[in-house]
């Protein structure tokens, strides 16, 4: 039973460390979550560090616990990061912050009372597993094979993902989802875009959007109130350079969007690559647009959208990333350093393909790879 426990604990940290792990970006933006709870708002330029490095610590746990390697150095590490997770849950319960856990990403969103129980079950499995520690028994040398496999794959992962695209998206902007626009009718309220700071939440129309330094929460057409926003709809509100509504710009026919929520990483052979790319969509027929934070003159020649920060790196975690869309359905996403589409030729067989076939062919491949990445460390630590 002391092994059965462990194994469940094990499992709860691989998993959670690991679906942040491949999605730096998200990782990021949960700990400068609890950065602002915590008013450490100091700490916001290492947050990302910080989170992929907290990842990386509770996914070692796990594997040490599925696999049995290092005992008691794993129950020490799995006792004392739950007793630090248990802590910060209380906190969030008894203050209720605007904001998820974090836990395990957008893959498994648990509310601020999930989150809480979990860490007790997670408490008192600890007790079950590793008091008294003497009792914890030794691991077979094999194991410790498995062990280092699966780490190596597990940073492997890390740095594909940090290089190019998460390899599952669980993001409401995944390729599969319908972008989606609130324009009001005629008489009827503007839609209210709803953003928070540092625990402050407040509405506004689109020419009223706040800097980067605040996050976009969701949509009100009707004002703030009980129940009226829409966290989970794949609405990005986007603006023109003259300040008007821009989102319906990418509802409209077959469009290629290039993401930049960094534009000062950009270099200029990368804004060379971004030109030539928008020569080719045009020239194929398609709509290209750049998506940015905010404006900069090397954007002079190309079509611009300005939006939210987050907003812009959640619909592609690939800063310079493209997605080809047909009227709003996002067929597929693509990182920058990707050579997908980077031809006329690629680009006019993405267009001449029918959109929802281009989109099971290459979120197959993508569902595929992620699963039997996940499937196969799984069997590894437990079977070998």
């Amino acid at each position: 039973m002391k092994r059965f426990a462990a194994a469940i604990i094990g499992l709860v940290f691989f998993l959670s460390g690991s679906f942040k792990l491949i999605d730096p970006v998200g990782t990021g933006f949960i700990v400068t979550e609890y950065f602002n709870f915590f008013h450490c708002t100091f700490l916001q330029p290492v947050a990302k560090a910080a989170g992929m490095l907290l990842s990386g610590i509770e996914a070692v746990t796990g594997i040490a616990l599925l696999t049995g390697v290092a005992r008691k150095a794993g129950a020490i590490a799995a006792m004392s990061l739950t007793g630090l997770f248990t802590i910060i849950s209380t906190l969030l319960l008894i203050f209720n912050p605007p904001m998820d856990c974090g836990c395990f990403v957008q893959a498994i969103q648990l509310s601020l009372a999930q989150t809480f129980a979990k860490n007790i079950v997670l408490c008192l499995l600890c007790a079950g597993a590793f008091i008294p520690m003497s009792s914890l028994g030794e691991c077979k040398k094999r194991k410790w094979v498995s062990f280092g496999i699966v780490c190596c794959a597990e940073a492997v992962a890390a740095l594909f993902c940090t290089l190019y695209l998460p390899l599952e998206d669980f993001t409401r902007f995944s390729p599969g989802s319908t972008l989606k626009a609130f324009a009001a009718e005629e008489g009827e309220a503007q839609p209210r875009y709803i953003y928070e700071k540092d625990s402050l939440r407040l509405s506004f129309t689109l020419e009223e959007i706040p800097d980067s330094s605040w996050s976009f929460v969701g949509v009100d057409e009707d004002g703030v109130k009980d129940g009226a926003l829409l966290q989970d709809e794949a609405v990005l509100p986007l603006r023109g350079r003259d300040g008007s509504d821009a989102t319906a710009l990418l509802l409209q026919g077959s469009v290629f969007a290039v993401s930049v929520y960094e534009p000062e990483e950009l270099t200029d052979s990368n804004l060379a690559a971004i030109e030539k790319f928008r020569a080719d969509a045009l020239e194929a027929g398609a709509a290209f647009y750049l998506l940015a934070t905010r404006d900069d003159p090397r954007f002079a020649p190309l079509e611009l959208l300005l939006g939210d920060y987050r907003e812009i790196a959640t619909f592609n975690r690939s800063n310079g990333g493209w997605a080809y869309l047909d009227d709003g359905f996002i067929v597929l996403k693509r990182a920058r350093r990707s050579r997908l589409a980077r031809s006329a030729g690629t680009v006019r067989e993405l267009l001449s393909s029918d959109p929802t076939e281009m989109f099971i062919k290459f979120s197959t491949v993508s569902f595929i790879t992620s699963q039997a990445m996940l499937v196969g460390t799984l069997i590894l630590m437990l079977a070998l």
